[in-house]
């Protein structure tokens, strides 16, 4: 059937409503959709394509809603929960900077979740719209990629930067355990060498500034 505006529909019909199997294509929208349908509504499972991209699987009521798989054509890759439409619940996104395991919150990472970047290095711990955000570990797996000599984070985080309390293990095996701002140690803190001998320092944005007081072994 074709309609006026140059829609057309092939498939079920129930009392004049779209029910059953059947494809429907809107013109305007330049959407695509074969599967289930049900009140003149994609309804159960599917198949849509549109301008974003291709999902298959779970509808409710219109809308990409439960177990779904999206392929963007940024090149991103999503298998997981949905709703309304959106990346919403447990999930894995696959992009070309790396591969995301976690919870989703109307698209974005939300809470717990896994990131595993492209560039060797792996991130664990809570997101917050999208962002690296409250406690997370960070680990350089790749030791040629290292980040200005930093080989692990662990503390807090605030909007994708290392901000609050934490413990920074550089390449070296020299650590720091303290106050972050910025990404970097500043306040007092303490610097744990590789040797085991502890300073105890006031740090100015990376930088050791004041006296420093040299404590025993770490144990």
């Amino acid at each position: 059937m074709m309609y006026c505006n140059g829609d057309t529909y092939e498939g079920d019909w129930k009392d004049n409503l779209m029910e059953g199997q059947g494809e429907l294509r809107l013109k305007s929208l330049n959407t695509r959709y074969v599967g289930e349908i049900h009140g003149n509504k994609y309804h159960g499972k599917g198949t849509l394509e549109t301008y974003n991209g291709v999902y298959v699987g779970d509808f409710e009521n219109g809308h990409q809603t439960g177990e779904g798989r999206m392929e963007y054509k940024n090149l991103e890759v999503y298998e997981g929960q949905f709703k309304n439409g959106l990346r919403h619940g447990n999930g894995k996104l696959v992009s070309p900077i790396g591969t995301f395991i976690g919870v989703f919150s109307r698209n974005l990472q939300e809470g717990k979740g896994k990131m595993m970047y492209e560039d060797g290095s792996i991130y664990e711990g809570n997101w917050s719209h999208g962002l690296r955000h409250g406690k997370g570990i960070w680990v350089q797996v790749d030791k040629n990629q290292e980040m200005a000599g930093i080989a692990s984070y662990n503390g807090d985080w605030v909007y994708d930067l290392r901000e609050g309390t934490g413990e920074i293990v550089y390449s070296t095996g020299d650590r720091y355990i303290g106050p972050i701002v910025a990404g970097q140690p500043h306040g007092n803190g303490k610097l744990i060498l590789l040797s085991g001998v502890v300073f105890e320092a006031k740090m100015n944005n990376g930088v050791i500034e004041g006296k420093v007081e040299v404590t025993d072994k770490d144990h």
